[in-house]
């Protein structure tokens, strides 16, 4: 748990400056029509295979959602100080999500799924069988409006000659009631603030609204010793942010709750600077209500 942890907190800084006031991408390139092998999100429909197809040239390069990128558009870093480093980027104006439509299982609603000797969930999960959709400002997902997104690609000829996908994210207007088991940090875990709080929704809660791309299920173990398997957490910041709601109350130092919240400013990222992957999650509590089991 504290390995997922300490990425939960980089990864945090990392959606933070990407969802955050200042914006990250300056001067992005702007595809009026990025040619897709997957579909945008506010059509709803995929595309067809003549709009899939990237035209054939020397110059073309491709993209994870199968988009056409210009090899012009990869510079070397401004931050860049080795001067023999062959590492050039691409940042554009459009990030890449699923729409989730699985299911999160969890012990405590649904022990007959886990096999608590190995710490596993027995029932097979995927989390978008739509696949990734491409996002841009303006798309609709769940009720949900996107209001920033962006993604970064890198490559080094002679060491790796094709786009590698490092950092999309997206950001949404919008809020979403949704239900789920609260996890509030000690503090004392790696890299995690005193009363971090991680949430996993439960059941199909979070059906119909956005997960990072390239999600993929993971077993969580819970402070009370309790399990959730599922695609993605989402980091609500600590209980002391919200001084109006009841949080400090509703889940003390250190427990596992059951709540109901209205979440607001969702934020979604995935990373990939190591070539390992990761994803986070991020939102804002509205309003929060303990649901007595």
């Amino acid at each position: 748990m504290k390995t997922h942890m300490k990425l939960t907190a980089i990864a945090s800084a990392l959606l933070l400056t990407a969802c955050g006031a200042e914006p990250i991408l300056e001067q992005p390139p702007t595809y009026d029509a990025p040619t897709e092998a997957v579909s945008r999100v506010s059509s709803g429909e995929p595309e067809s295979e003549e709009s899939t197809e990237v035209e054939e040239t020397t110059d073309a390069l491709i993209g994870y959602g199968g988009e056409a990128l210009e090899r012009e558009s990869f510079v070397r870093s401004p931050n860049e100080t080795d001067p023999n480093s062959n590492w050039v980027k691409c940042e554009t104006d459009y990030g890449f999500i699923a729409v989730f439509d699985g299911n999160i299982y969890n012990s405590y609603d649904n022990p007959e799924k886990f096999d608590f000797e190995n710490w596993e969930c027995t029932e097979s999960c995927e989390a978008a069988s739509g696949g990734d959709l491409i996002i841009g400002v303006g798309d609709e997902v769940g009720g949900l409006t996107c209001s920033r997104a962006g993604s970064h690609y890198c490559m080094a000829p002679g060491i790796l000659d094709e786009p590698h996908l490092f950092l999309s994210f997206a950001c949404f207007d919008g809020e979403a009631e949704v239900t789920g088991y609260v996890y509030r940090c000690y503090g004392d875990e790696a890299y995690m603030d005193d009363g971090q709080l991680l949430f996993y929704p439960d059941g199909d809660s979070w059906r119909g609204l956005p997960v990072p791309c390239r999600t993929e299920y993971f077993t969580y173990l819970m402070n009370d010793g309790g399990f959730v398997h599922a695609p993605f957490q989402i980091s609500l910041g600590t209980v002391y942010d919200y001084p109006s709601l009841d949080i400090e109350r509703d889940i003390p130092q250190g427990s596992t709750a059951h709540m109901r919240f209205v979440l607001k400013d969702i934020g979604l990222a995935y990373g990939d600077g190591d070539f390992s992957g990761f994803t986070i999650s991020s939102a804002v509590i509205v309003s929060s209500e303990k649901i007595s089991d």
